[in-house]
């Protein structure tokens, strides 16, 4: 073997190991599922079955996605476990505070008229980008520096003094909060290609959006509206067991799907994360439509109606 072929594997082998070990060095990744609404703040109404509203099929689904994720190696921290009410700034920075990742906050999507269907999936909107960041900076300095702290053990520069850090700390923020911005991108075209495989309702695409839920953080954050409450036949899938068990599938696979690309993580989805046949799908398109409901039903309904995420 000649000396440069030798030297060549040497340096391959090194370079193998040392990436290896950064690997084995780099922090686990977390996410943060977040059933939306809570408490008082119900959500919609279910129409066929009034007693029954978002907060309460939210925390279903989101506690299948946490299952699904663990199966598959990943960490998992839920904003909450039962009904109890949550402001969306208390949802946010307790997911920074924990150095959580990635949020995936689950919607179920309402209509004043009955029509659309199909499932959407929400990053932050350039509009209110300045308002998330001053947010970001506000919980930088209400936690001593913990998002840049955080984010520099990440990438791990050189040491900095602190009088550096301060100075640079309004830009790296900037930089952080840019970062997430475009990882939510990414993040939301993913899960909302892997909800397509397993609902068969079709996709509203990926959308930006004014959610108070995303604004101020320092990771990718997405909403995830997975289909209407009130269509007669999209209504019915997404509020039963096997509907919400396709759609927590979908958001599982996506979120597994993006650590694999972005992060260079390898996961093994479990065997349940099958897309469905095109015959299954057929057949939940075929399902009887729900009649229209009650007036009685629709004048609770609109007096309930649900608070934007």
């Amino acid at each position: 073997m000649s000396c440069t072929l030798s030297c060549a594997l040497v340096c391959a082998l090194f370079y193998t190991l040392n990436f290896s070990a950064e690997l084995e060095a780099r922090p686990p990744i977390r996410v943060a599922i977040d059933p939306g609404h809570g408490g008082r703040n119900i959500g919609s109404i279910d129409p066929w079955r009034p007693h029954n509203t978002e907060k309460v099929y939210t925390l279903i689904i989101a506690k299948k996605i946490r299952r699904y994720l663990k199966s598959a190696g990943v960490q998992v921290w839920m904003t909450r476990e039962r009904d109890e009410p949550l402001t969306l700034q208390e949802r946010m920075r307790s997911a920074s505070a924990r150095g959580v990742d990635l949020y995936v906050s689950v919607h179920i999507n309402d209509s004043r008229v009955v029509g659309p269907r199909g499932h959407g999936t929400f990053f932050l909107a350039r509009a209110p980008f300045d308002e998330s960041r001053l947010r970001l900076r506000d919980f930088n300095k209400e936690t001593k520096g913990k998002v840049i702290r955080r984010n520099l053990e990440l990438t791990k520069p050189n040491k900095l003094s602190p009088e550096a850090l301060r100075e640079l700390s309004p830009l790296l923020l900037d930089l952080i909060h840019e970062g997430a911005h475009q990882e939510s991108l990414h993040l939301a075209h993913i899960v909302n290609s892997a909800l397509e495989e397993f609902t068969p309702f079709g996709s509203r695409g990926v959308k930006q959006a004014d959610f108070g839920v995303l604004k101020g953080n320092s990771m990718a954050a997405i909403v995830c509206e997975v289909g209407f409450i009130n269509h007669p036949r999209e209504g019915p899938f997404v509020t039963s067991s096997e509907g919400m068990e396709q759609v927590a599938r979908g958001i599982s696979l996506g979120v597994i799907r993006y650590l694999s690309l972005r992060h260079q993580l390898e996961f093994s989805p479990p065997p349940q994360l099958k897309a469905p046949s095109e015959a299954q799908r057929r057949a939940w398109l075929k399902v009887k439509p729900k009649p229209r409901p009650s007036k009685e039903v629709e004048r609770l309904r609109a007096r309930g109606a649900r608070r934007d995420p």
